[in-house]
């Protein structure tokens, strides 16, 4: 259970790295110009595609679409905070811990 978890870690960081190279200087110019108003249209479509995705998944038990789907929103959760995190907001970590205290 530790490796899983330390390996989950390690790619959420790494997704996140990702995410900043994208907007930085030398990172995508699409990625760079994105702000939090201009990605709402992206999240809710990720967000409604996931709901098809569960939808067939409950009517068929295939749930290759919705593990894509979560992949897709889960890059639009990184990006905002990402986001964020420039403006001097929060983190990503701090979105986590705020999940844990719920708990």
């Amino acid at each position: 259970q530790i490796g899983i978890n330390m390996s989950l870690e390690k790619s959420i960081l790494e997704f996140d790295d990702t995410i900043k190279v994208l907007r930085s200087e030398n990172g995508c110019p699409w990625d760079r110009e994105q702000t939090h108003g201009s990605l709402r249209a992206c999240i809710m479509e990720e967000a409604a595609e996931l709901q098809a995705a569960i939808r067939i998944y409950e009517n068929t038990g295939d749930y290759e679409n919705m593990k894509e789907e979560l992949g897709d929103l889960l890059l639009q959760v990184v990006m905002q905070s990402c986001i964020a995190e420039e403006e001097g907001l929060f983190t990503l970590v701090m979105c986590r811990l705020l999940i844990l205290e719920r708990f």
